[in-house]
């Protein structure tokens, strides 16, 4: 649980430097239980995802009024489309077996790559 306060200070800290505190006003029981899913879909999904590819990041979150879950996967030469495709037949059902399932509402998998800022 230490871990996860921890990464829900970070993300509270990270929203107010961006300036969003008034826009998206999260509390902090909502950003834990974003931090919490965030763990749980790392700690399912790392293990599958097997070389040449790496599991860069995990981010969850409300995008307008839609949940996002992107899952950030890269491998040497960078990733295709087809990549993706064939990793998001991968994770998408491994996250229908969470039980009970973390998800507050029905959410978008987002399977990219990291871009070039990595």
């Amino acid at each position: 649980m230490h871990f996860l306060r921890m990464h829900a200070i970070i993300v509270l800290m990270n929203i107010r430097k961006r300036g969003e505190e008034n826009s998206s006003p999260l509390i902090y029981e909502e950003v834990l239980a974003i931090a919490t899913i965030v763990e749980i879909v790392t700690e399912l999904i790392e293990p599958v995802i097997s070389e040449p590819f790496e599991l860069v990041d995990v981010e969850y979150g409300k995008v307008g009024s839609d949940y996002i879950l992107s899952v950030f996967v890269d491998k040497p030469g960078g990733i295709t489309v087809n990549d993706t495709a064939d990793l998001t037949d991968i994770i998408s059902p491994l996250l229908d077996t969470i039980k009970p399932d973390p998800f507050p509402e029905q959410y978008f998998l987002e399977v990219t790559s990291p871009g070039l800022e990595r």
